[in-house]
């Protein structure tokens, strides 16, 4: 490596790509001796407002997602760094697109999966965190609302307020690179996953805003968890793709959730009519030309119920 070669990282906002939103997303520039990368994304978008031009970091936001960009700011610089000296030693003289290559590996068969800004799982991780955290808040709140003391209990919802506020701007962000994240993904490969977790975000997103209740937004959860636990269970992985969903898929999950998590089958059909309604969103996404569990009839049975006798009335 040439002692004169100069070397430099860039982490920015660039406000020109921001969403409808206003979330802007982070990039990093790698500049060596004056010759530049392109802009490469980190995977995250922020408010202008939160960021530090200076410290190139995320401030104002003492959250589990403020930590993940910063961590990743610094992981990422770390990376690069070690990997600029690597290829020094080896090779003398080292060029932006070496470098690159040497962080990130480029397969010619997984181009789209290269460019993506978070893989889909880390999507559904960052989603399944996202959602503990709601669950959290609204356990807090019902607690807070039955303080005695007004004063206390004032205080408390102030805190509350501020913390519900950064809420919607990290389900705004999530919500605006789950969108990123799909478009970039062809429709053959998206799967039943991505479209249980982009169902979630949504209706996450409605629960915060007010429009819908959370504890339906929970029900949803429980949907999403039981598809996670049968895919694994019945076809050993959790990639399957919306278009291997035939009408046997649905008879084989009530099968499982019957037989295996030994649910009644009013249960079972519901999470069921969950799921319809889940590739039902997918279809009006644009994944999807009709549902394959259309044509599965999702009935009910009314439990017995004994009839009052007039001896229930008058026991005596």
């Amino acid at each position: 490596m040439k002692i004169s070669q100069k070397f430099s990282l860039l982490f920015f906002l660039s406000k020109k790509r921001a969403d409808r939103n206003g979330y802007c997303p982070i990039y990093m520039r790698i500049t060596i001796d004056g010759k530049r990368s392109p802009d490469l994304s980190l995977g995250f978008k922020v408010l202008s407002k939160y960021w530090d031009n200076t410290q190139k970091k995320v401030v104002g936001l003492a959250t589990p997602e403020a930590k993940s960009i910063n961590l990743k700011i610094l992981q990422t610089k770390a990376d690069y760094e070690t990997q600029f000296t690597l290829l020094g030693s080896q090779y003398g003289d080292v060029t932006v697109d070496m470098l690159i290559k040497a962080v990130r590996p480029f397969n010619q068969n997984d181009s789209v999966r290269q460019s993506l800004p978070v893989t889909p799982t880390e999507l559904h991780k960052r989603i399944d965190a996202m959602f503990i955290r709601c669950r959290e808040y609204y356990r807090q709140e019902k607690k807070v609302l039955k303080t005695a003391d007004e004063r206390i209990r004032a205080s408390e919802v102030r805190t509350l307020n501020k913390e519900k506020a950064i809420i919607k701007d990290e389900i705004e962000m999530l919500t605006s690179l789950s969108l990123d994240v799909y478009t970039l993904i062809a429709n053959e490969e998206k799967t039943v996953m991505d479209a249980s977790y982009e169902f979630l975000i949504t209706f996450l997103r409605k629960s915060v805003g007010g429009t819908r209740a959370f504890s339906t937004c929970k029900k949803w959860w429980v949907t999403k968890d039981k598809i996670k636990q049968f895919l694994s269970y019945t076809y050993k992985r959790n990639s399957y793709t919306l278009l291997e969903v035939t009408r046997v898929f649905a008879e084989r999950f009530y099968d499982y959730l019957t037989l295996v998590h030994s649910c009644g089958h009013n249960s079972a059909m519901k999470i069921i009519k969950n799921t319809r309604q889940i590739i039902e969103r997918a279809i009006v996404s644009g994944w999807l030309a009709t549902n394959p569990l259309g044509n599965f009839r999702c009935s009910y049975i009314d439990p017995d119920r004994e009839a009052l006798t007039v001896e229930v009335y008058n026991p005596d």
